[in-house]
């Protein structure tokens, strides 16, 4: 059997200084230095969707007989671009070590196994099991595709950090002490907004109609990111999308604030341009079908049961 392949790739804008960085590449280096392996590669992604090209050009120079295991290492961005780099390829597996500020897909494991995904020794050893895809367009994610309101606040708070970026020393440690209150301010804004409290969408939902006007529209891969902490993950292979359409004020009784689906095919559309979110990544759409695509993507399970090896080496 042809030896595995372990594809390692780091988003650098996930790591508060470079110091931290580095010291997570050392210990990498240090693990497959220990176990004497020699088919990895490390790349640091330059800009976003470089990971796409990257995997899927590492891929092109070995047959499809040889396994690949992909390593996600930041956030839920870098998360959504090795997805999108591995989608298509049976031969490849995918990993997530979280180090970004968002990791919402890793929470659904629980938030006490953060730091079983943070091992490389155990990312290295674990099994890998099929999770459901979601598909919107032309672009795949692991969480869950929002429209409306949390879209607009997410894009609100996007424009302030580039704003951050482009500061000094003072205003980037402004940020950093007031991260939560940026957040805060970020949805009360979008909250204000009365474009997006009430907007007209055409929704179907496997053919059956649900068109409405709706403050917020989420579809969601195994449980709706809007609910209450708690891991969620054995439902990310459960074959079904999550739906939650919510109705903007003013509202009567005969018509529910919040409407819960469940579903395989969604179709949306609008006469205004719609501003979505997949996974944390905004875009612009006019009609958008979502699909789900069951058990699309082999993800590692670092938070398996101990029935292998503890990792090696913790970063």
């Amino acid at each position: 059997m042809n030896p595995r392949k372990h594809v390692i790739i780091l988003n650098p804008r996930s790591f508060r200084y470079k110091g931290e960085m580095e010291g997570v590449i050392a210990a990498i280096h240090r693990f497959f230095f220990l176990i004497a392996a020699e088919d990895y590669v490390v790349h640091i992604s330059q800009y976003p969707r470089d990971a796409v090209w990257f995997i899927r050009s590492f891929a092109k120079t070995f047959s499809s007989q040889y396994p690949i295991r992909v390593y996600a290492v930041g956030g839920d961005g870098m998360l959504f671009d090795c997805l999108n780099g591995v989608m298509g390829f049976p031969n490849m597996e995918l990993a997530v070590l979280p180090y970004g500020r968002i990791n919402n897909f890793i929470r659904r494991f629980g938030e006490k196994n953060k730091a079983l995904f943070r091992d490389i020794g155990r990312q290295y050893l674990a099994p890998a099991i099929p999770l459901d895809v979601i598909q919107a367009g032309t672009v795949y994610g692991l969480n869950a595709c929002i429209l409306g309101i949390e879209a607009l606040a997410l894009l609100n708070f996007r424009r302030i950090q580039k704003e951050v970026e482009q500061g000094g020393p003072v205003v980037q440690w402004v940020y950093q002490k007031w991260y939560k209150w940026f957040l805060y301010a970020s949805s009360s804004a979008a909250g204000f907004n009365r474009q997006y409290r009430r907007r007209n969408y055409a929704v179907a939902i496997d053919g059956e109609d649900f068109s409405g006007q709706y403050r917020s529209i989420a579809v969601a891969n195994g449980c709706d990111p809007e609910l209450p902490k708690r891991p969620c993950a054995g439902r990310l292979h459960d074959g079904m999308l999550d739906i939650r359409l919510e109705q903007g004020p003013p509202r009567t009784a005969a018509s529910p604030k919040t409407l819960i689906k469940q579903g395989t095919n969604i179709t949306l559309g609008s006469r205004i341009p719609m501003l979505l979110s997949l996974d944390g990544i905004l875009f612009f759409e006019s009609s958008l079908a979502i699909e789900l695509l069951p058990g699309a993507v082999q993800f590692v399970d670092a938070a398996a049961g101990p029935e292998y090896q503890e990792g090696l080496v913790e970063l």
